[in-house]
């Protein structure tokens, strides 16, 4: 028995919602979409603090050859609106005054930095080189967010290594997964989809962008699986007076860099095991929950052609199996599955002790059940003989004092989760332009396991199959030193499947 999610697997869902042309001009006018870029501008100046014209500015990403310059104008500003993330080198250069070279300018997504440069007299042979980290700061943006880079998305511990989990690092956000899904979660949800507030905001306020694409599960408005930690570059949450240019969200946004390739080969291979080795078992069960989890893959870059088109790839595939033992419930006893529910009857010694006094009446005619001795149902006969009896006074397990023990305690079905995610990205820097694209697949399945027929309360109601697909083209032109065109493309599809486990239909 399958259902197919509607709206979800009937129509493929095509996000084109950043087709949009971000046009960047003038010296001191910011950038007005950031989605995978940052910002840099700043002023150059003698020694005397006097502003120097028709300096030449080059920046150069370190490790790919991507290149661009400007020069200043007037009041000695430079600018450049839209840089791919990463670490830079900056030269700065004026007939009359010695080189000036800036190493270690790292930039993150979403940064609008400023960097004043001071060039001293002399010739342009002689260099003055600064290797230590540039010391930047924002100061034409009121907008308040925290950058989670590649060291804490890989260092730091994250459950099931859901990268996302980073985004409660940041003040103000707080996860409200549990207590929100306890009355709102829908069947067809990966299990990495969170809700987080922002501030106070709502728990469906946070917008996630993936390279620019829309990264969203528009069905109950939540993030997308994010890929392993070890394909993330960074991702930046905005918190507080976001650009306009950001709708559909009121909480914050966060937008997620992954990593590309370079001018060398860099890669990587990982596997995480954890069992129930150490684990305790639950009170209520005779023996520890089964638990063994195996996370493996691996990642790689490089080039395809030097300076000028890279590629990057990763895999992880996780394969999770569990038990849940110990749960438990209140079933009917021997006596009450022949009718016999006289224990609760007015006048009976458990009724006089705790005041549990229940007098049955026939629905059909209104007129009292004498001792509570109810005819037997065949229906109810069928479904009681597909639960097992109480057995709490067997394990030795006290039930509610001065009642009967009718608790039942049993092991729950094998639970059997798989997931493979695959990413593929292109970069190619040619002209004026910095083209970037990527594909990204998560398949997650957990199999249907039927529950034996001599107790269905182990029926398993989340077995599915469920398949993410992102894909995200960006365009970067720049038309002058100080003309920028973007473009963001993005396209998501989610299919899933819900399989039932139960063995009859009322």
């Amino acid at each position: 028995m399958q259902k197919t999610f509607k709206g979800v697997a009937e129509a493929s869902r095509l996000i084109c919602l950043h087709l949009s042309l971000i046009l960047v001009c003038g010296l001191t006018i910011p950038a007005l979409a950031q989605f995978t870029t940052a910002r840099l501008n700043g002023t150059v100046v003698d020694s005397s603090g006097a502003a120097l014209a028709g300096a030449t500015v080059a920046v150069e990403q370190v490790g790919t050859g991507f290149t661009r310059t400007a020069s200043t104008g007037s009041s000695g500003e430079y600018v450049f609106p839209a840089l791919p993330v990463g670490q830079y080198q900056i030269t700065v250069t004026l007939n009359g005054f010695n080189t000036y070279t800036q190493q270690g300018v790292t930039l993150s997504t979403n940064e609008a930095v400023t960097l004043p440069v001071e060039l001293k007299v002399g010739s342009v042979a002689q260099k003055v080189t600064v290797t230590a980290n540039a010391t930047m700061v924002t100061t034409d943006s009121a907008t308040l967010g925290q950058v989670i880079g590649q060291k804490d998305i890989v260092g730091l511990p994250l459950n099931n290594r859901y990268a996302q989990q980073l985004v409660f690092l940041v003040p103000g956000a707080e996860n409200v997964t549990q207590s929100y899904c306890a009355a709102n979660c829908e069947g067809g949800v990966f299990p990495s989809e969170q809700y987080a507030k922002i501030n106070g905001s709502g728990a469906n306020g946070v917008s996630y962008q993936l390279d620019g694409a829309d990264y969203n599960d528009t069905y109950i408005n939540t993030n997308l699986p994010f890929p392993n930690p070890d394909a993330i570059q960074e991702f930046n949450l905005l918190t507080s007076n976001m650009s306009a240019v950001y709708g559909d969200a009121i909480g914050g946004i966060v937008n997620i860099s992954l990593k590309s390739g370079t001018d060398s080969i860099h890669g990587g291979l990982f596997e995480f095991y954890q069992n129930d080795m150490f684990n305790s078992k639950n009170w209520f069960a005779q023996s520890v929950s089964a638990l063994n989890q195996n996370q493996f893959g691996g990642y790689i870059g490089g080039p395809i052609l030097k300076d000028k088109l890279f590629y990057f790839g990763s895999y992880q595939g996780t394969r999770f199996s569990s038990t849940n033992n110990g749960l438990g419930a209140y079933v009917p006893n021997a006596a009450e599955r022949t009718g016999d529910f006289s224990d609760i009857a007015p006048g009976s010694p458990v009724c006089q002790s705790f005041g549990t006094c229940v007098q049955l009446v026939d629905p059909a005619t209104g007129v009292n059940y004498p001792n509570n001795q109810i005819p037997v149902s065949p229906v109810a006969t069928y479904l009681l003989n597909k639960i097992p009896l109480p057995n709490g006074a067997q394990l030795g397990i006290p039930g509610p004092p001065g009642l009967p023990n009718d608790n039942l305690y049993y092991n729950g079905l094998p639970i059997v989760q798989n997931t493979d995610e695959y990413l593929v990205k292109v970069d190619y820097n040619f002209a004026k332009n910095h083209l970037s694209g990527h594909y990204f697949q998560q398949k997650y399945t957990q199999p249907l396991v039927l529950p034996p027929s001599t107790n269905i309360l182990e029926t398993e109601g989340n077995a599915e199959t469920l398949i993410d697909k992102n894909v995200s083209v960006v365009d970067l032109y720049t038309i002058t030193p100080n003309f920028t065109l973007g473009s963001y493309y993005g396209f998501t599809k989610i299919d899933g499947t819900t399989y039932s486990g139960a063995p009859f239909s009322m």
